[in-house]
């Protein structure tokens, strides 16, 4: 799913970026024979206004490949980015994985205390040397609700 929202969006870049190159291009093009009309009027004649048209569709030909050549590069490196941060992160899930089976088959006691000293983990080991049915009613406890009293 997250894959599928950074394609579109970057599809939805390369359109707008496709988009402003052809707007630029169409905007050169207006400067060009305002310019080309103003300042050379004996150019103004059908000749030279194709040849301005060619040139234009060239330019903006021109724009048009370098934004798609860009977006193209830019979606390997993306795609590359992704699909390697989706094998960090299935790594990540199975060490995560390792070491709760690890924890919780444990023969010892192990808990895990915020800084509150309130318990917020415990395996089931701890509950049984505690003589709790689930290690879940240990939770909310606190390390010294098992310290003896003087």
């Amino acid at each position: 799913m997250e894959i599928e929202t950074t394609n579109r969006t970057q599809t939805r870049k390369f359109i707008q970026g496709l988009i402003g190159a052809v707007l630029a291009a169409m905007l050169l093009l207006l400067v060009f024979v305002f310019a080309v009309v103003r300042f050379f009027p004996e150019l103004s004649s059908r000749d030279a206004l194709i040849t301005m048209y060619f040139v234009s569709l060239f330019l903006a030909g021109t724009s048009v490949f370098f934004v798609a050549y860009f977006h193209i590069s830019l979606s390997r490196k993306v795609g590359l980015a992704v699909a390697e941060q989706v094998k960090v992160e299935s790594a990540l899930l199975e060490s995560e994985e390792k070491y709760r089976t690890f924890i919780e088959e444990l023969p010892e006691g192990v808990f895990i205390v915020n800084a509150e000293g309130v318990i917020v983990y415990a395996n089931a080991a701890l509950g049984r040397i505690h003589g709790f049915a689930t290690s879940g009613e240990i939770l909310g406890k606190t390390f010294f609700d098992f310290i003896a009293p003087d």
